[in-house]
């Protein structure tokens, strides 16, 4: 795991790191939120609340993904890319 990486409100998300998922340096992961195995989360990413980020998943630097997202499995996010809330 990055340095400088938060859960937001105080309260743990579900990460797999231990199956291979990174999480860059100063990314935000909302309460609630799910990221599976095999996962790239690079730097400066802010994700939502109550997200599922299924396996196989890059999320490029800088990107921000509202509330109630899913992405499911081999999706790719370019960097900067604002996804809204569901």
């Amino acid at each position: 795991m990055g340095k400088h990486y938060e859960m937001t409100d105080g309260e743990r998300a579900m990460l797999w790191k231990d199956f291979g998922s990174y999480v860059g340096e100063n990314v935000k992961i909302g309460k609630g939120t799910k990221i599976g195995y095999h996962c790239q989360i690079y730097d400066g990413v802010v994700i939502g609340s109550n997200c599922t980020i299924q396996s196989n998943i890059r999320i490029a630097e800088g990107c921000v993904i509202g509330d109630n997202v899913v992405f499911k499995h081999g999706a790719v996010l370019t960097s900067h890319t604002t996804v809204k809330s569901n």
